[in-house]
């Protein structure tokens, strides 16, 4: 267990430091999304692995990458409505997004500058050798018999006519919660992972287009402009019907989620 924990977490921990090298240099669209892809790999990762964590390390870790992780998702934020007013269908989109351009240069500095005051060798893996450790098998029994019926009772509500955007929006976080911590013990669920990761990965793609288009709507230059406003408010209402689509379908073919209980229930 402890070279499995110390592996998992100083690989995440690399590729945080890396991805603040990379955008500390070029604060571009792609590079601040794979910087807070890094970041909630790396919380994850020590909330799954908890247990085997020391606490008060791992609360540093997490408040010295908080005020990163929030001016990277105002800078996130920024340019995923900039992508949106490409492709609106109204006239008043360019002038909108040459305003968000001018709003995302500020915020980038403010990131950059969240970067370079950030220490990267304050940045260690939170852990310690534990030689009472379970092996990696049944760690991730005991987290996948517990995170698998809370995610499918999250959805049933998620999946409701009468959830609210924030419902969705949580639904969304316990999605990426759970996918990646499948994917940080694939190697003990050799077979049926990829199939489950497929699920995941569509069910996160409209919740995250969703998510998108409440974002840019709360953005003033964006809520000022009812026409714009409108077509992003149809947008998210589609995504949302292709989310029930797809969760409906998933529902149904896993038996409401019973078929992924039975499977993780037995790891390699």
């Amino acid at each position: 267990m402890l070279d499995f924990v110390s592996e998992q977490l100083s690989a995440h921990v690399e590729k945080v430091r890396a991805m603040v090298v990379a955008t500390r240099a070029s604060p571009d669209a792609e590079s601040v999304h794979q910087l807070r892809v890094s970041i909630r790999r790396l919380t994850e990762t020590v909330r799954s692995l908890e247990e085997w964590v020391k606490p008060r390390r791992a609360a540093k870790l997490r408040a010295r990458l908080r005020p990163v992780m929030k001016a990277a998702g105002v800078t996130r934020n920024l340019d995923i409505a900039c992508e949106l007013c490409l492709e609106a269908p109204v006239a008043s989109a360019d002038g909108v997004g040459e305003a968000l351009k001018t709003a995302r240069v500020v915020a980038a500095h403010r990131l950059v500058g969240r970067l370079l005051a950030l220490r990267l060798d304050k940045l260690r893996p939170p852990c310690e050798p534990n030689p009472d450790a379970p092996a990696p098998r049944v760690l991730a029994a005991a987290l996948m018999a517990e995170l698998i019926p809370r995610y499918w009772r999250s959805g049933r509500v998620a999946a409701q006519p009468e959830a609210s955007w924030t419902e969705l929006h949580q639904f969304r976080l316990a999605t990426k919660q759970l996918r990646y911590t499948m994917e940080l013990f694939a190697s003990i669920y050799p077979r049926g992972i990829p199939s489950r990761l497929d699920v995941l990965k569509k069910v996160q793609t409209h919740l995250g287009k969703v998510n998108d288009c409440d974002a840019a709507r709360g953005l003033k230059a964006i809520a000022r402009d009812a026409a714009l406003d409108a077509w992003l408010a149809e947008r998210q209402q589609t995504e949302r019907e292709e989310f029930v689509k797809t969760w409906a379908e998933e529902q149904k073919r896993s038996r409401a989620g019973a078929n992924w209980v039975g499977y993780f229930a037995r790891p390699k």
